[in-house]
Formats: structure tokens, sequence, C-alpha cells
């Protein structure tokens, strides 16, 4: 499967954009196995007020073994507090050879860093850490790597307070192959900073009902809330249900507080105030 990421936004009334993100999901597979898994679904809603963001749990995950390919479905927990802050992944959540992106996002915190902060901390340090992993794995199966991954391979979202603002972080990193060398390369945006407008709503992985939804009614983004995100995943539930499903990871994000509204399928570290 082709990686890809496509990036779209534009203002409704001046006050809001939305920003478009596909990406496939990864993760580690058993032992042995080189594995990759495909597909979720996360909304993020920002406004001044409050962000709300939610993400699926399925993933598919694509193993090849002597050069045969299988698949196989289960649920994968896809945030992780992180200090003050939360994480969440999209694209190469970890390999079979050691890497694992939420812990190379944990340990790139240090106690007192702002969102920023440890957004340029984690593009900085997970290149470093990724691309001798991914080395390993095209030396071993050059076609399912190149088979398997696209320009952006890795998405990873960070949001919270910061400074009584909520705020959100994309870093995005993309795998190079030339040859048999990979390189793996990252960019940050955020909002506010790089969005043109204070509301704004970042749809990664599979977006194509989401993005109709809002292409067809804008001022969702001007009010957004918790009912407003859960919709529009759920748009991506009906609409993929082969790669994207099982419960529902929701987090709330205002001036004064943050919330973990459904865990999901996330049991350590998350407390939620409500039950699916």
């Amino acid at each position: 499967m082709t990686t890809r990421i496509s990036r779209v936004s534009s203002t409704v009334s001046g006050r809001a954009a939305f920003v478009l993100l596909l990406l496939s999901f990864g993760t580690a597979a058993p032992a042995q196995v080189e594995g990759i898994g495909h597909g979720t679904a996360v909304v993020v809603l920002r406004s001044p007020k409050a962000i709300f963001a939610a993400v699926d749990s399925k993933l598919t995950i694509e193993t090849s073994r002597d050069g045969v390919r299988t698949f196989e479905s289960g649920t994968h927990c896809k945030v992780r507090r992180v200090g003050p802050y939360y994480s969440i992944i999209a694209g190469i959540a970890g390999t079979t050879n050691g890497f694992d992106a939420q812990d190379e996002v944990a340990r790139s915190f240090r106690a007192g860093d702002d969102l920023a902060a440890l957004a340029n901390a984690v593009l900085q340090s997970l290149p470093k850490s990724l691309a001798p992993k991914l080395q390993e794995l095209r030396a071993s199966d050059p076609a399912f790597l190149s088979s398997s991954f696209g320009d952006a391979a890795l998405n990873l979202t960070l949001l919270g307070r910061d400074r009584g603002v909520p705020r959100v972080f994309v870093d995005q990193f993309s795998v190079i192959a030339d040859g048999m060398t990979i390189r793996v390369t990252g960019r940050a945006m955020s909002c506010p900073g790089d969005c043109p407008a204070a509301n704004a709503g970042y749809f990664l992985g599979e977006h194509e009902a989401t993005e109709s939804a809002v292409r067809l009614n804008p001022s969702i983004l001007l009010h957004p809330d918790e009912q407003q995100v859960e919709k529009l995943i759920h748009l991506e539930y009906a609409s993929r249900p082969d790669v994207v499903g099982g419960p529902l990871s929701v987090i709330k994000v205002t001036p004064s507080a943050d919330t973990v509204l459904l865990a999901g399928a996330c049991t350590d570290g998350l407390s939620a105030t409500r039950a699916e």
C-alpha cells in the first residue's frame, strides 16, 4: 500500500480553515515478521476556545514472511499522554527491529518544555532513530518496504494547552529511498501559527467522507464540539469499515483544562469521563 499525504486549506468567511492530511497507519508485527499496519482516521478540530481530537483504534496489519504477504486486523491505542500534552500517531508506529514512535516522543520530552519545544525535539530526534531501522528492513526485504511507504510515512499530532492557548502541532516525516539508502526528513506545522485562520481542522488517514461533509458545511469549523468531532469521524467508520473501526478515543483541550472523554483502546494512563 502506498502511503500518501494531501493538504488543502481554505478560509471560511475569513475565520475558519481546514487542512486535510491522508496517511497510512503502521505498527510492529510479531517477531521475525516484517509488518506494516495501515488504515486510521483522525479528526482534530481547533478553535481558540477548545481542541477536540478523535481517533479510531482499528489497525490492519500487512506482514511479509519469506515473500508471502498476509493481512489481519486488530485494535491499537493511538494516543499517549506525554507530560502535559497528548501525542496521536498515524504512520509508522513501530518496527519489528526496535523502533517505537510514541517512545521516541516520550524520550524527546523534557520537563518544562512547551509544545513547540517538544515538536522541535521530536523533529530532530525521530529521523535519527527511524532511518537506521528502516534501512535494516529494506536490506532484508527491499520490495516490501518500497511497496508500503510513500513520501509521507509518519505524522505525529501533538496537542495541549500552551500558555493557556489550545494548540496543535503536526510533525510530518517523509521516507526517501535512494537505492538501498534510506533518509528520513521532517517538517512541522502548527495552529495557531501556520493555519490561515484561528479555527482549523486536521483530518488524517481515511478522510474522504469527512472532507465531503466539511466542504458541504464549512461552518462546522467555526464552533467545534465533541458531537461534531465524533460525527465526522463516524462518517469514516461507515464509509471505510474495512480499515476504520474499533473503540473511539476522544480528547478535549480548553484554555483551563484537558479531558479524556473516551479512552478507546487506550488502557494505560488515560482515564476517561465517558464510557463508550
